[in-house]
């Protein structure tokens, strides 16, 4: 039996992943967006060479937006059942998140000197974490849905509503 296989079988078959996995999860897609977007605006040598920096930046970022995650409830849901509500709480969490960065990059570019992204950087960051947050949820319902022994039931059809159903 894989990893993959044994990690697989331990998700599905507890009742849902913790909170601060999910909330692990996220900052993770937030934290590599950032750095995607330092790669594709900077280029990759300037990255590195700012990596320091930059993570210092993104990290103070990741502040806003867990507050954004907190005020959306983000992590609440079973990611295995996730639906187009959850796709819209974790955009306007991201959102949340996105426009705090706004006055903290002013007050580190005035105070401390170190913010790395710009206004349209940080833009990209939301587009990018925003969908990255969105692939990953679709990815387990549709991993779930997959794996799980869904094919062998019986199926039943409905007849009615309330006591009358049949």
């Amino acid at each position: 039996m894989s990893i993959f296989s044994k990690i697989f079988q331990w998700y599905f078959t507890k009742s849902a992943l913790p909170y601060w996995g999910i909330v692990l999860l996220d900052c993770m897609a937030i934290y590599i967006s950032g750095l995607v977007v330092g790669i594709i605006t900077d280029g990759p040598e300037t990255t590195i060479l700012q990596w320091k920096a930059l993570s210092i930046s993104m990290l103070a970022n990741l502040c806003c937006y867990i507050v954004g995650m907190r005020i959306m409830h983000t992590y609440s849901g079973v990611m295995r059942h996730s639906s187009f509500v959850d796709l819209y709480r974790v955009a306007v969490a991201n959102l949340i998140g996105a426009v705090l960065t706004f006055p903290l990059r002013r007050l580190c570019l005035v105070r401390l000197g170190c913010a790395v992204l710009g206004y349209y950087d940080l833009v990209a960051v939301f587009l990018i974490s925003t969908f990255a947050m969105w692939c990953i949820r679709v990815f387990v319902k549709y991993a779930y849905e997959e794996g799980s022994n869904v094919k062998h039931a019986e199926r039943v059809f409905v007849y009615g509503t309330r006591n009358g159903g049949v």
